[in-house]
């Protein structure tokens, strides 16, 4: 079974149809409103869990992987930066309910993919606020040497 940690994104989305075609059990864990998700996505199974503020996630059933897609968006970069060090920390904190955790790095494809200058952490606005945020989980991930696989 495959846990996709805040799937409704593009990709996200895009990766849980393309597991269900192939047959395989696939459920989206997310911050969403279950009435709203259910009303949206019929088909994909759904638990509802704030990945930043709940440090413990309820997780019943036993999933081979988790992909984490998630992240922590917000207005001022200083603030993207704490919460999505907190969340790869809570993620860490859960990733022994999973066999294995995979680390989409999407910022490739729009970003630095490197740390962001200090002045820049220090500002109280970022171009990207997403680019910002993926960054930081994949500096995260490098300085606490979590065993996650990155992608």
């Amino acid at each position: 079974m495959i846990l996709l940690i805040g799937g409704f994104g593009n990709v996200g989305l895009n990766l849980a149809r393309y597991i269900q075609l192939k047959n395989e059990d696939v459920t989206v864990l997310g911050r969403q409103e279950p009435t709203i998700v259910k009303k949206l996505f019929p088909e994909i199974k759904y638990i509802y869990q704030d990945v930043l503020s709940d440090k413990e996630w309820a997780i019943k059933d036993e999933y081979d992987i988790a992909v984490n897609l998630a992240y922590a968006n917000g207005n001022f970069a200083n603030k993207v930066i704490k919460e999505n060090k907190i969340m790869m920390n809570n993620l860490n904190e859960n990733s022994n309910k999973f066999n294995k955790v995979i680390h989409i790095s999407t910022t490739a494809v729009n970003g630095y993919g490197s740390d962001p200058r200090i002045e820049l952490n220090n500002n109280y606005c970022w171009d990207d606020f997403y680019t910002l945020a993926k960054s930081t989980q994949e500096i995260e991930i490098n300085k606490h040497d979590y065993p996650f696989h990155v992608l």
